[in-house]
């Protein structure tokens, strides 16, 4: 069992022993709120000419008064409350998912940062194997091929175009020789000799 606390307190012009589980401090409090409302009573028009009973009825009536007023209060800041704290849940729900987020798009900075400092590091050594691929190729070896293979392709002209002029000259001597050679003497002799044969064939 709780040990109570006693205090000796000062309502409406008398003296008072208050006991109960919470301090001193607290007693007095309960008792200084009583006065106030007494006295705020006491105010009322006519409250002097009531009786006693009836005074001590409308300071309970006002007590019960504040004691409603108080719980309406009190009911309305719970709702407020629940109202705040279902916002403050959303709240933190959409502030954890926007960190969710937040950490995503900062691996992605980071991956991305990362390949951007790859590309960064490669690029110089690529532009410097290209330099160095690309210096043995000068004017002067370029010359130089030039001049090997410019030679390389005439032979193999000159060569076609010979095989050509032989074919042709080949081809010209075969028709020569299948061709018969013309007859040199002239029509009037030719038929002097046909005119000589037939005779011949008569007096035989």
């Amino acid at each position: 069992m709780d040990q109570k606390n006693y205090t000796e307190v000062f309502i409406d012009g008398a003296v008072y022993t208050l006991g109960g589980a919470e301090d001193e401090r607290y007693l007095q409090k309960v008792a200084a709120y009583l006065n106030d409302k007494i006295a705020q009573v006491k105010q009322v028009a006519g409250f002097s000419r009531l009786s006693a009973d009836y005074q001590t009825l409308l300071v309970e009536l006002n007590l019960a008064d504040d004691y409603f007023k108080e719980q309406e209060k009190a009911s309305l800041f719970a709702e407020q409350k629940a109202v705040l704290e279902k916002d403050a849940y959303s709240l933190k729900h959409e502030l954890i998912t926007t960190q969710m987020k937040l950490e995503k798009l900062q691996e992605e900075l980071e991956r991305i940062q990362g390949e951007l400092r790859k590309l960064q590091d490669a690029g110089p050594s690529k532009a410097l194997l290209q330099e160095s691929e690309l210096q043995p190729i000068s004017q002067d070896s370029v010359s130089d091929d030039e001049s090997v293979t410019e030679p390389q392709a005439e032979p193999r002209l000159e060569s076609r175009s010979e095989t050509r002029s032989e074919q042709q000259l080949e081809l010209q001597i075969e028709s020569e020789k299948a061709v018969p050679a013309p007859d040199t003497e002239s029509p009037e002799s030719n038929r002097g000799r046909s005119r000589n044969r037939r005779t011949r064939n008569t007096g035989r």
